[in-house]
């Protein structure tokens, strides 16, 4: 579980501004960076708890919240004045937190060890947490359906996803999802949530019947990340270990080329797409000499069509969905925009959150 997992709102335009603030979690510090999109500059730390490594945002804007794995706990986070409340409890180790729709409740996913893990409620009018429902074995990622009827927890070490129907809060027939799964992203439709699973393929699990289909193969290999366009119709799929990240088409279930993004143990720790498709971000586990902090390094991947900036390396997609990786940055306090980067309107976006995972940010302009 990579440090730097990063969180931006899903939400409208409505209650979305112009250029919010984008949140990343620094593990070791056990704080947290607000980074305005405005201007790509970071602001004060926030001090949370122990090992943050997971956020989500509301829908209204209002209040991220931080799950810290070491502190047992969850820190909401004021966005409008980036300072951090009273942290929640909740039990064993959590891993993963996704919002629903509907911005009542947040879910968190936690490890117990050798026991079964659990997915704790937090109401978000009160801040108090619920009774928590018992899932498998190493719950480490979520997804929910648009609607927010039915929640879905990956469970690493048991092999299985469990849906759970929220309106009850009780957990259903876990569906089978070979060894050691560890990546779950939910369709923006809701009708099909992806599974990257065991020697490289992802499992889509039909949502209506809550049935497995047919395993996809990833030529470029699946490892730590998935993230999927707004329109549904491109999943991307991240190796961090061989550098490459691989588009897969949706209507047809099958893998395009790999896009090369970097060395070996140098590739895409975490996906994030804007809402119109055009830009993919990945933050990238490639290490210079001597730093400590393999983490640290981002790339920005353009899938803006014809455009070209100077500062891109010439590695390219499918020409029907060219995408562009551009080279390393520094860290978010000396990160400029690129020239001629494609501007992106406020809108909705799809939600999905585990470890070292990001957000789409649905109001980068």
């Amino acid at each position: 579980m990579p440090p730097g997992a990063a969180a931006s709102v899903v939400g409208t335009a409505s209650t979305v501004p112009r250029h919010p603030t984008v949140f990343v979690a620094n593990r070791g510090s056990g704080t947290v960076t607000p980074i305005s999109t405005a201007t790509n500059l970071a602001g004060k730390l926030i001090k949370v708890g122990r090992l943050p490594q997971a956020i989500a945002i509301t829908p209204d804007y209002r209040t991220a919240y931080v799950a810290n794995g070491l502190s047992g706990t969850v820190t909401p986070i004021r966005v409008a004045t980036r300072t951090a409340l009273k942290p929640i409890t909740v039990v064993g180790i959590p891993d993963a937190i996704v919002i629903s729709p509907d911005g009542k409740f947040a879910y968190v996913a936690s490890r117990a060890g050798a026991d079964p893990g659990m997915v704790t409620p937090i109401r978000i009018a009160t801040n108090t947490a619920l009774a928590p429902i018992t899932v498998g074995l190493k719950p480490g990622a979520l997804a929910i359906t648009p609607d927010g009827t039915t929640l879905y927890v990956l469970n690493n070490l048991s092999g299985t996803v469990t849906p759970i129907r929220t309106a009850t809060r009780t957990a259903l027939t876990p569906v089978p999802a070979g060894d050691n799964p560890h990546v779950l992203v939910m369709a923006p439709d809701g009708k099909t949530v992806y599974v990257a699973g065991p020697s490289d393929t992802v499992l889509p699990i039909r949502t209506a019947t809550s049935t497995a289909g047919k395993p996809i193969p990833v030529p470029g290999g699946v490892r730590l990340t998935m993230a999927i366009t707004p329109d549904g119709k491109m999943l991307y799929v991240a190796d961090m270990l061989a550098g490459v990240v691989t588009p897969i088409r949706t209507t047809t279930n099958t893998a395009l080329k790999p896009i090369k993004i970097g060395g070996i143990f140098a590739g895409a720790f975490a996906i994030a797409i804007t809402p119109n498709g055009k830009i993919a971000y990945t933050s990238n586990g490639q290490q210079r000499h001597g730093d400590p902090d393999p983490d640290r390094h981002q790339h920005r991947a353009s899938a803006d069509q014809g455009r070209h900036s100077p500062r891109r390396d010439r590695h390219h997609a499918n020409p029907e969905h060219p995408l562009r990786t551009l080279r390393p940055n520094e860290p978010p306090t000396s990160t400029k925009p690129p020239p001629g980067r494609a501007r992106v309107k406020p809108g909705g976006g799809h939600q999905h959150e585990r470890p070292g995972q990001a957000w789409a940010d649905p109001a980068a302009r």
